[in-house]
């Protein structure tokens, strides 16, 4: 028995979208409610109810057109996973590291 959401997507004709793409490009970045973080299985629910009232018309109740324009733009701003997310994180380590570098020791004599 299941007790929890797994993966939610959405489905039109062929376009699918997860539902963090959904919500990124339907409200922008960190605005869903879904998935949240609890001890209560039930919240997954209620969060992605939430969400669905909050800005799933276009899947509820818009054209096929409408979905396809979100699945364009979910593409459009995707943000890199997998190996495709090495780069910019290295570039973060890399920017980390020499900023650490610059910065006196804590226990440095003044």
């Amino acid at each position: 028995m299941r007790h929890a959401l797994g993966e939610v997507r959405y489905r039109v004709d062929a376009a699918t979208l997860l539902h963090e793409d959904f919500a990124r490009a339907a409200v922008g970045r960190g605005q869903a409610r879904y998935p949240g973080f609890s001890d209560d299985p039930l919240d997954g629910f209620r969060d992605l109810a939430t969400d669905l009232v909050r800005f799933g018309s276009v899947f509820l109740a818009g054209t096929t057109a409408e979905f396809a324009a979100l699945v364009t733009k979910a593409e459009r701003t995707r943000p890199p996973r997998g190996f495709a997310a090495l780069p910019l994180a290295i570039t973060l380590l890399g920017w980390a590291w020499a900023h650490l570098r610059t910065r006196p020791a804590r226990n440095a004599a003044p």
